[in-house]
């Protein structure tokens, strides 16, 4: 059905460097008006099927900021244009240890607190 499209079986995380020929499958150059209505079409269907996963308590909530933020994506792109070449795989990887480091500086009690005070405290010098 879609004879050039990728298939990254164990994910992309194990890439070490993308080339032009693997990147251009796995994603768009640029949203037009036609891509931006069907990202708010599919949006909006997920949210009208979401409870199914919530109904065989499959989750308990879709209380996910990475779900919430989908809400903004097209005001964004209308607003900032969008963000070509764009993923998310660099920051979720800071985040992740970011939030390891954090929560091994807790005593595990009230780490909420502990985990945002700690990374408040932090002088980072991540690289460019």
């Amino acid at each position: 059905m879609y004879p050039s499209l990728r298939h990254f079986e164990k994910g992309i995380s194990k890439c070490k460097q993308w080339m032009g020929g693997d990147q251009k499958p796995a994603g768009m150059g640029s949203h037009t008006e036609d891509t931006l209505k069907k990202l708010e079409a599919a949006l909006k269907s997920f949210h009208q099927s979401k409870a199914v996963f919530v109904n065989l308590s499959i989750c308990t909530d879709f209380n996910i900021l990475k779900i919430h933020s989908m809400n903004h994506y097209t005001a964004s792109i209308y607003l900032f244009g969008s963000a070509d070449g764009f993923n998310t795989e660099v920051p979720e990887c800071l985040h992740i240890d970011l939030a390891k480091w954090a929560y091994r500086a807790s005593n595990r009690q009230d780490y909420v607190i502990q985990m945002t005070t700690w990374l408040q405290c932090q002088d980072y010098h991540l690289p460019p």
